[in-house]
């Protein structure tokens, strides 16, 4: 399952008080109970979405949904210092 979420931040480059941020966001269950096929189903899906949806500013992959908070969007997209 795929989904994309605005993040405003400080953009203080450019002087403006708020830019928005693409975070493509990737969940799975836990990788070792996929099997095969459901990996590789996975993986090319992704692939085809990524290629659709270029201008990401950040790329999270999660494996528990309880771990996909505004929290911790906001906090990887800290760390990209865009």
């Amino acid at each position: 399952m795929i989904a994309v979420h605005y993040v405003s931040s400080i953009d203080s480059y450019h002087a403006l008080p708020f830019t928005y941020k693409f975070v493509f966001v990737t969940w799975q269950k836990d990788s070792d109970a996929l099997n095969v096929v459901e990996h590789a189903r996975m993986s090319s899906d992704k692939a085809l979405i990524k290629a659709i949806m270029t201008e990401s500013s950040v790329q999270l992959q999660i494996e528990d949904p309880d771990d996909l908070t505004l929290e911790n969007i906001g906090k990887a997209v800290a760390k990209t210092g865009i």
